[in-house]
């Protein structure tokens, strides 16, 4: 059996951001989310193109992570739930994508004020599925950008973090 160790190196040699960003979460409940979100299974998506042995030395540190550091179970309660979906309803760039997409307004609602809304947006404009994606009108995608800086603008404490140019072309 591999350890703990062993995954995260395999992991930071290939690709050292995931490394650097694994240990600066390691400490705390962000890193099973991270890591869900690295492999797509927030949406039920394609791995994001990681090799297998990547893909299963991310669960298991996943599982570690869980082991060691148990989540108490959380749960919207009402009044949060409420508070999101007035926020949300009140927001133009939301109503244009909710209209066109609902079961992404869906996913928005549910991330929203969490840091991995503005990953989740940004996810939504990488093709993930071998070409096949056929990308969103030009008023959706407007919107979804426009939703983005005002999640950020709300929530600076979980704005999406720049890591490289590519990342920064894609929240202007």
């Amino acid at each position: 059996m591999i350890d703990t160790d062993v995954r995260f190196q395999l992991i930071n040699q290939r690709y050292p951001h995931i490394g650097n960003k694994l240990l600066a979460l390691w400490e705390t409940e962000g890193v099973g989310d991270y890591i869900s979100a690295l492999l797509g299974d927030t949406r039920g998506g394609s791995r994001a193109g990681f090799p297998e042995d990547i893909v299963i030395a991310l669960q298991a540190l996943r599982s570690a992570h869980l082991r060691l550091h148990p989540r108490a179970p959380q749960s919207p309660t009402p009044t949060s739930v409420a508070a999101v979906a007035t926020v949300l309803a009140a927001n133009e760039n939301f109503k244009i994508v909710n209209e066109r997409f609902p079961h992404i307004g869906k996913k928005l609602a549910g991330l929203w004020s969490s840091h991995d809304f503005s990953t989740f947006v940004n996810e939504l404009f990488r093709d993930t599925r071998g070409g096949t994606r056929q990308g969103f009108p030009k008023d959706v995608s407007v919107a979804l950008f426009r939703l983005m800086q005002d999640h950020d603008l709300l929530y600076p404490e979980v704005a999406y973090e720049v890591q490289d140019i590519w990342s920064l072309n894609n929240k202007i």
